[in-house]
């Protein structure tokens, strides 16, 4: 019997004797005293049993409770409860089992926001305020900070960064974000994590408070933003290139050619301190591209300059390196140390540099390369970035360009020297060829005057004493010193076209072809000529040579005419950019294999005896038309009768309406007569 049922037995005897008692029972029948005494003993033992009973299944009721509140199962709870009041155990089971259902459920959603928590992909975490230890953490935020997950939980925030925090101690940064965390901020800031290699990694640490009774919780996650800082950091560090090469664009634009090397040697400069190498050069290969040659070289600090002993390197010793530099393929040399076996001769050159690193970009000029722009890294190994070589490709452009416009100039500039020395020649000769005009206008003539007159004296005085073969020869020797002399003549006239020239004007070649037939109007008479003239433009020239011009063409079509009279016809129209001016006559024709050959200087076709003449007049007009920036040609007439002499000067300013060249009626129009000549004997006007 338990301590509580000896008690209730002790308590409900003394109450039962102290209640006989006082009512006398006992002391007016003590014959029945030990009956009645038996009767308490068995109503106490009945009313002890019972106390300790309900004590006991109140008990276990009680102890159910914490049980069930400590996740013990539903057939603990309704075996606690057997046995008591139907009134008490009822209620409480179906509470038991409600509460059991919840719970349940309760570990279902916590066992899924845990598997959500743990195949996220960002490091999650939990953080215990008071204790100021981390109280949970997903697999992530194991794998980001390099921790094991068991041992993650209990550190503190000091313990998985460094020792600073955008300026301040990592402790007093995170509890700065603590207090804002609790007092309701929804937190989205920077936050540096140290893994146990020793590498720090850029996070984004976003965190809310988390309610829980008794303790203050706050929970989050941790984002690796690594990725998105050199995202940030290359296209920040790309648009700063391309201003710089931008801004050496610009420069480069204006250098002058002597300070173009000077430029580039900056220029390397610069985009080398901005590439972190220690050494940039430019090589350029020779005319033949057997050697390659360092032009231009910039060293950083503590760096030896190598430009002086590398010139005139063979391009076959270097044949791996530089048979894919020619073929425009950049060389990326991250470790010279791991070179092929095929690119030993490259290995020792570089070696002997103390080049752990180099980058070997082409210059192309269109479609040729020239050289190439190199850069070297000496203190360290270096792994050469896609994006850095694809702007250094742009620089290398760059310079090629400069280097290309450098070359220009400097051959401009060379042949300005020669075309100065060839001018110097020029006036010389020009000079000379006064001093020749000089000397053959006075000094050869008097020769030839007294020969003349002479002969002329010894045919009048002698000629009856002289034989007929004497005669003969004066005959000759006086025809020969007026050939020499007209030759002279018409000599010193050709040299003279454009000695002295007059300032171009506008001149009616109408006006000009009229003054020509007035000093021809004797041979047009003679003749019996008779003239076919169109419209003719106004261009811009000297007046008296496009008078002499026509003088000279109408002038051999009279000579080289045939049995008929000569039938001459002068017209003009537009030829695209150009009037076309054509001189047809009817005489003797020309064979068109030789039709550029009657424009030589003392070119001749026929003999003297034939046509008499120095054969330098229709040299004369085709210097005259160069002068004014034609040209000019004769060909044979379609009809095969005669020739045609064309010339063609540029269109400066339309002056008429030129048509189609006129054509030769079936009959004249008016007969020839002497006064008629000098105003042109027939003259039709193609615009009627």
């Amino acid at each position: 019997m338990s301590l509580k049922y000896s008690f209730a037995f002790a308590v409900l005897m003394a109450t039962a004797v102290f209640g006989l008692g006082q009512l006398g029972l006992l002391s007016d029948m003590p014959s029945a005293l030990p009956y009645v005494l038996a009767a308490l003993v068995l109503v106490a033992s009945a009313g002890a049993w019972f106390v300790d009973l309900l004590d006991r299944r109140l008990n276990a009721m009680q102890e159910a409770v914490q049980k069930l509140a400590g996740g013990e199962d539903s057939l603990r709870i309704g075996h606690a409860t057997r046995g008591a009041p139907e009134g008490i155990s009822r209620p409480f089971t179906e509470m038991a089992s409600a509460v059991n259902q919840r719970l349940s459920e309760l570990q279902n959603v916590i066992a899924q926001q845990r598997a959500i928590a743990e195949h996220g992909p960002d490091a999650m975490w939990v953080f215990h305020v008071e204790a100021f230890q981390i109280t949970d953490a997903n697999e992530n935020f194991s794998k980001l900070t390099g921790h094991p997950r068991t041992r993650l939980i209990g550190m503190s925030p000091m313990d998985i960064a460094p020792p600073e925090q955008q300026g301040m101690s990592t402790e007093a940064y995170c509890r700065s974000l603590i207090q804002r965390a609790v007092g309701g901020e929804k937190l989205e800031v920077p936050f540096m994590v140290r893994r146990t290699d020793g590498t720090d990694v850029p996070c984004e640490l976003r965190a809310i408070h988390l309610p829980a009774p008794g303790r203050t919780l706050i929970c989050g996650l941790l984002l690796d933003i690594s990725e998105r800082h050199r995202t940030l950091s290359e296209l920040d560090r790309r648009m700063r290139f391309e201003s710089l090469v931008t801004r050496l664009s610009t420069g480069f634009i204006s250098v002058p050619v002597e300070e173009a090397d000077e430029s580039i040697t900056d220029a390397l400069g610069e985009v080398g301190r901005f590439a972190e190498v220690d050494r940039a050069y430019i090589f350029e290969f020779s005319p033949s591209r057997e050697k390659v040659s360092c032009t231009h070289e910039w060293c950083g600090r503590g760096i030896a300059e190598q430009r002086d002993r590398l010139q005139d390197l063979s391009s076959s010793t270097y044949a791996w390196c530089l048979s894919r530099i020619q073929r425009g393929e950049v060389v990326s040399i991250d470790r010279v140390s791991a070179l092929p076996a095929d690119a030993a001769a490259e290995q020792v050159e570089w070696e002997s540099e103390s080049i752990k690193s180099i980058l070997l970009v082409p210059m192309h000029s269109g479609s040729e390369v020239r050289g190439y722009v190199g850069f070297d890294a000496v203190e360290h190994e270096t792994a050469w970035p896609t994006q850095l070589t694809t702007l250094l490709k742009l620089f290398g452009e760059m310079v090629s360009n400069l280097l290309e416009r450098k070359r220009s100039q400097l051959s401009v500039q060379e042949n300005n020297e020669h075309l100065g020395r060839a001018n110097a020649e020029l006036a010389r000769s020009n000079q000379e060829l006064q001093q020749f005009a000089y000397i053959a206008s006075h000094d050869l003539q008097e020769p030839l005057r007294a020969i003349g007159g002479f002969s002329g004296l010894l045919a009048r005085r002698y000629r009856d004493k002289l034989d007929a073969e004497a005669q003969e020869y004066l005959d000759f020797l006086t025809a020969a010193a007026t050939r020499m002399q007209r030759m002279i003549v018409d000599l010193l006239d050709y040299s003279r076209l454009g000695h002295e020239p007059k300032p171009f004007q506008p001149v009616n070649l109408r006006d000009a072809l009229e003054a020509s037939l007035s000093l021809l109007q004797t041979a047009v008479q003679e003749l019996g000529a008779e003239f076919l003239i169109g419209d003719l433009p106004t261009i811009q020239g000297d007046s008296q040579q496009l008078t002499q011009l026509f003088q000279n063409l109408v002038g051999n079509a009279l000579k080289f005419h045939g049995e008929a009279p000569p039938n001459i016809m002068i017209s003009g129209r537009r030829s695209g950019n150009e009037w076309l001016i054509t001189v047809r006559d009817n005489g003797i024709g020309i064979d068109p294999e030789k039709a550029a050959d009657v424009f030589q200087i003392f070119r001749r076709l026929h003999s003297q005896e034939q046509y008499p003449g120095t054969g330098i007049g229709l040299a004369v007009c085709k210097r005259i038309v160069e002068r004014h920036r034609g040209r000019i040609w004769a060909k044979p007439n379609d009809d095969g009768r005669g020739t045609s002499f064309c010339f063609a000067f540029p269109v400066i300013g339309e002056s008429i309406d030129a048509g189609e060249a006129p054509r030769w009626p079936e009959e004249p129009a008016a007969e020839t007569t002497e006064d008629s000549v000098p105003r042109l004997l027939a003259e039709f006007d193609t615009r009627s």
